[in-house]
């Protein structure tokens, strides 16, 4: 059977070595490929680096016309040159030598070894890197942090690779399929002889497909081993049978797919979050909050064992209003003093935004402004919260930022002409001095529909 793979595809005939590294869509792999991209991304650059300086020494030293009978010195080389009738009437076609040419085959080729190792020295020290008619061979990294304009919090391999190829954007790069690969791609050879571990699957066809327009599109998995998905669980597992749960996962890791012997099955990590079973790899039992302990016990602990996956899901999570308290577990607020006054404060605000943001003496008095500066869903919709809104309710610092600005609203509203004119008169009693508001919790209340 086969396994899922942790590679990368190969790159199609002619296609461009930024185009490549683009189409490596990094976002949707998982851990182990994201750290094997910097390995291929690194053998690819420093590949048509060697490529480019290579082609530029031989043009050097055989002048811009060096033909064909030179370059077939080199195995194995491939010149694609015009032929001598047409060399006259039109310049010869500049191609790029293999970095996995055999430079000197023999003894009488020592002396140009060394001819040209003296040109490189000389080079280095009379020329600058910002001639373009020479590849920089010293790159200063510190006077060229320009050129490496990529946002620093971004140190993904594809961005990394692409600012590094900013260096060389005046020079022609070979493709990708030109370049010198470790190990080469070969689709005559059968893909068991490649040394690649047998945990890993090596059937390029169960990763991709292709549509309409030829364009591959990366499959999610195959019928074996998906990677896990980014998915909000509001249920406590209850800790399995480490054979039973395996067995379930066909003893494939279920964050990268590597297969697991029974012998070694007590070496897997069990994650509280996503309820399965994951290598060292992908498990380095780290600890975090989860949700479903939160909205339904209340428990704010980090002391849950969960995957890497897991973590950075949930961190990446932390701020986002993402929790619907009212349909998760609307028995919470009963439970809890501090989240119904942190529910009240939110609904009043939910109506307070009516009179404030329609306004104008609310905006002289930067009252909207203050408003505004809260995420909108804390007056907009007050049943969304966000796991950080819940340990601020917790710990109190959300009361604090909330009931001040309920207060000083609240008294505008009952101080402002304007906002006081679009108040209520109640149609049982009619008494006119006696104007009700819908942010009066303790007094009224609001039709559902």
């Amino acid at each position: 059977a086969r396994l899922p793979h942790s590679s990368l595809f190969w790159p199609r005939k002619g296609q461009t070595l930024d185009n490549y590294i683009r189409e490596c869509d990094l976002k949707t792999r998982t851990d182990v490929e994201k750290e094997n991209a910097h390995f291929y991304f690194s053998e690819a650059i420093i590949s048509a680096i060697e490529q480019i300086k290579f082609t530029q020494q031989c043009n050097k030293y055989f002048g811009q016309s060096w033909s064909s009978s030179v370059a077939n010195m080199f195995s194995p080389c491939e010149t694609t040159h015009t032929s001598s009738s047409n060399s006259s009437s039109s310049p010869p076609t500049q191609q790029y030598i293999p970095c996995n040419s055999k430079l000197f085959l023999n003894n009488g080729t020592k002396s140009l070894n060394r001819e040209i190792s003296l040109s490189d020295q000389h080079d280095e020290t009379t020329e600058s890197i910002a001639d373009s008619s020479e590849p920089p061979n010293n790159f200063d990294w510190s006077t060229r942090s320009s050129v490496l304009s990529f946002n620093a919090q971004e140190s993904s391999a594809e961005a990394i690779a692409l600012a590094l190829m900013e260096t060389w954007k005046n020079f022609k790069v070979p493709t990708a399929p030109e370049l010198f690969w470790m190990i080469p791609h070969d689709e005559d050879l059968p893909q068991e002889l490649l040394p690649l571990p047998d945990g890993i699957s090596i059937d390029p066809s169960e990763d991709y497909l292709s549509n309409e327009d030829g364009q591959r599109i990366l499959c999610r998995g195959n019928s074996q081993w998906a990677p896990p998905r980014e998915q909000l669980v509001f249920h406590i597992h209850q800790s399995p049978n480490r054979d039973s749960q395996l067995k379930k996962q066909g003893y494939l890791c279920a964050g990268c797919g590597r297969h697991v012997e029974k012998g070694f099955a007590h070496r897997y990590r069990y994650c509280e979050y996503t309820g399965k079973y994951f290598c060292r790899s992908c498990h380095s039992d780290k600890k975090s909050f989860l949700p479903s302990y939160i909205i339904t016990k209340w428990d704010f602990s980090s002391k849950h064992s969960v995957s890497n996956f897991a973590f950075d899901y949930l961190n990446r999570i932390y701020s986002d209003p993402t929790f619907n308290l009212n349909d998760l577990n609307s028995k919470l607020y009963e439970k809890n003093k501090q989240l119904r006054l942190i529910d009240e404060l939110r609904w009043s605000l939910f109506y307070l935004r009516h009179y404030i943001l329609t306004c104008r003496f609310a905006e002289e008095k930067n009252y909207q402004q203050i408003l505004q500066k809260l995420p909108s869903y804390i007056y907009t919709d007050p049943y969304m919260y966000s796991i950080q809104d819940l340990f601020k309710t917790k710990s109190g610092d959300l009361i604090k930022v909330l009931e001040p600005i309920v207060i000083n609203l609240r008294e505008h509203v009952l101080n402002c002409p304007l906002c006081y004119a679009k108040g209520f008169i109640c149609e049982i009693c009619m008494n006119e001095k006696d104007i009700i508001f819908p942010f009066d919790l303790d007094i009224t209340s609001v039709c559902p529909g």
